[in-house]
């Protein structure tokens, strides 16, 4: 969990709400470009210029035990068992990226590409 100048990760999202988040995620920024990056918060530290267009993020259960999947126009991303969300907004309170931390604490982040 970062907290740099310009950033805060000022909304934990509780599990019970993860699925209406992510629906209302996609369901505003679908399209919109993403930078996707692992275990590394250089995506915090410095915008991303390139990403591509988000489709879906899916929450489903396997086993018993929930993963999360990303599908961008370029690759798919899953998440296995993802322990905490953040909504991580800039200083005006603008959704700038979403951090997954999955039950070995290891980090994927969502970035949204400006412009």
């Amino acid at each position: 969990m970062m907290n740099d100048a310009g950033l805060d990760h000022n909304d934990m999202i509780m599990s019970s709400d993860w699925s209406s988040f992510l629906a209302n995620l996609v369901q505003i920024h679908q399209g919109r470009m993403v930078a996707i990056e692992r275990n590394n918060d250089s995506l915090l530290q410095n915008p991303p210029d390139q990403g591509a267009p988000l489709q879906a993020i899916e929450l489903r259960s396997r086993h018993k035990q929930p993963h999360l999947i990303i599908t961008t126009a370029a690759q798919t991303y899953t998440i296995e068992a993802p322990n905490l969300i953040w909504a991580i907004r800039s200083e005006h309170g603008e959704l700038i990226a979403v951090e997954i931390l999955d039950g070995q604490e290891r980090s994927t982040i969502m970035r949204f590409v400006d412009g």
